[in-house]
């Protein structure tokens, strides 16, 4: 019978080997298609999961960066300014008020 560490070291060659022969396989490629449809069958909370990781690794383009400072220069050429969170609640307020 061999030593406890024998086999230990054993098996995890097996498992290095099995991983090395995945690696060199071609993996199948998934469309933005085939994912949503696999989401389309995950709970909820696994949706979650997958939504929270898209947010936590989403990159903002140099696209997007220079349209919101334009936006940004364009509130200021008109005067906006920033409200305190007490206006806007009173804003909001009224707004509500009217719609009424």
């Amino acid at each position: 019978m061999a030593a406890p560490n024998a086999e230990l070291t054993a098996e995890l060659a097996e498992e290095e080997a099995e991983l090395a022969d995945e690696e060199r396989m071609p993996s199948s490629t998934m469309t933005a298609t085939d994912v949503i449809h696999q989401l389309q069958t995950l709970p909820p909370q696994e949706v979650a999961k997958v939504r929270d990781w898209l947010i936590e690794h989403d990159e903002e383009s140099p696209e997007l960066l220079a349209a919101i400072d334009q936006g940004l220069r364009s509130l200021e050429e008109r005067g906006a300014r920033v409200l305190t969170r007490d206006e806007l609640e009173n804003k909001v307020r009224q707004w509500a008020g009217k719609s009424r």
